[in-house]
Parts: structure tokens; C-alpha cells; sequence
């Protein structure tokens, strides 16, 4: 896993994250991050054989968990 990235505001995350990108966020390995993806607990897209989060997926799945 690469250096997470630190943010000190939501608008510094970039609008579209990659999978490492969020499991560097959410503090968690890819696997988790694919499941839950898999799963529908967050929202993705394709980007043709790529796999992207839009922020607002990541501020709605953090505001459900909690």
C-alpha cells in the first residue's frame, strides 16, 4: 500500500479516487475496498477495464456507516 494522503477538508480529495486511493483513506487493504464495491456498500465505475470511486460515493458510504 502506498503513503496515505493526508486531507484536512473533504474538497481536497480528488473527485475520482482509484481503489488504492480509498483504501489509503479508509485505512484498509484493496480486498476490502473491491468487496465493497462487489457488495454495493459503495458506489463505482468503470473506466474501461478501470475501477473509479467519485468522492461523493466515499461522503455517502462514511455518512451511512455512521
Amino acid at each position: 500500500m502506498e503513503n496515505p494522503a493526508i486531507y484536512s477538508d473533504i474538497n481536497q480529495i480528488p473527485l475520482v479516487l482509484k481503489v488504492d486511493d480509498l483504501a489509503s483513506i479508509l485505512h484498509v487493504g484493496r480486498s476490502v475496498v473491491y468487496e465493497l464495491i462487489r457488495s454495493g456498500q459503495i458506489q463505482s465505475i468503470r473506466v474501461g477495464y478501470k475501477i473509479r470511486i467519485p468522492r461523493h460515493a466515499l461522503i455517502q458510504y462514511l455518512g451511512e456507516s455512521t
